[in-house]
């Protein structure tokens, strides 16, 4: 029993600090959604109900997300201005959890000599 609520307190405590990282978005069917928050970024990766994919801002596959298969996913619903992604009409397609790749880690060193760290940010954008 007592396995049982240490578990439990550090599950839920794990999941308090994995979900403080994320931040919601409530958008419309249909509307313009600018992902301001991740201007400036090489990749972008997104989990939505078909897979993870990756957006590129660069290179070969520039303006069009790829699946885990290496598959570029062509689509006229993705624009890049002004060094961010822009979903011209937002569908249920799109909802999902976005974030910069590779993964940002943010360091900071403490007064006392010890090291923090948090993961960048992520957004769930949905419906």
């Amino acid at each position: 029993m007592g396995y049982f609520v240490i578990f439990s307190i550090l599950l839920f405590a794990f999941l308090g600090i994995t979900e403080s990282a994320m931040f919601p978005i409530k958008v419309k069917t249909g509307q313009r959604v600018e992902l301001d928050h991740f201007q400036g970024v090489k990749y972008l990766r997104r989990e939505v109900s078909t897979g993870n994919q990756i957006f590129h801002f660069e290179g070969k596959h520039k303006g069009s997300f790829v699946d885990e298969n290496g598959k570029q996913i062509k689509s006229v619903n993705y624009e890049i201005q002004d060094g961010m992604l822009v979903i011209k009409k937002f569908t249920k397609d799109d909802v999902g959890v976005y974030a910069e790749y590779p993964t940002v880690v943010h360091k900071t060193r403490n007064p006392d000599g010890s090291w923090s760290a948090l993961p960048g940010l992520s957004i769930y954008y949905s419906i």
